[in-house]
């Protein structure tokens, strides 16, 4: 079973850096932003884009389970 992990501002420089070494370790990825990335989208990294202070909205886009 592959691990997971969520990255909250994925987009940014720090978070894409991040979302690159995950990718590497074979994680399953989820990028949660409020902009869309200025930098290439990486490859199976999830992207979604919604406002981080609204958890209704989050957990939408999640589908918690």
């Amino acid at each position: 079973m592959k691990k997971k992990i969520l990255i909250i501002g994925g987009t940014g420089f720090l978070g894409s850096s991040l979302c690159k070494y995950t990718k590497k370790k074979k994680f399953n990825t989820i990028s949660v932003s409020s902009h869309k990335t200025k930098f290439k989208k990486i490859d199976k990294v999830k992207y979604i884009f919604c406002d981080i202070t609204k958890t209704n909205e989050i957990e939408k886009k999640l589908n918690f389970n």
